[in-house]
């Protein structure tokens, strides 16, 4: 994914594409994965972590999602008592 992202801020450079629509909600969901810690899925891979940042900051995609998502994400992914469940409940 590195290697295939434009200078940005969108995955083909300056236009938002349906490519950005279509992985903006799976990143959305790094927001609370990293908050395990240890969890840091972006910390080698700069432009994706920019085309991240730019997706979220994007009205768009933020109004997309209720403003509970995050929470409510959270809330589901830890009613699985599962190992990234545990993580979760560390961080």
């Amino acid at each position: 994914m590195e290697q295939a992202l434009s200078q940005g801020p969108w995955f083909d450079g300056e236009r938002f594409s349906i490519v950005d629509a279509a992985f903006a909600p799976l990143l959305r969901y790094f927001d609370v994965l990293e908050q395990a810690p240890g969890l840091r899925f972006f910390d080698h891979v700069p432009r994706v972590a920019a085309w991240r940042e730019a997706l979220a900051q994007r009205a768009s995609v933020r109004n997309a999602a209720p403003a509970d998502y995050a929470a409510r994400l959270r809330r589901f992914l830890q009613a699985r008592r599962s190992a990234l469940s545990d993580l979760l409940a560390e961080g």
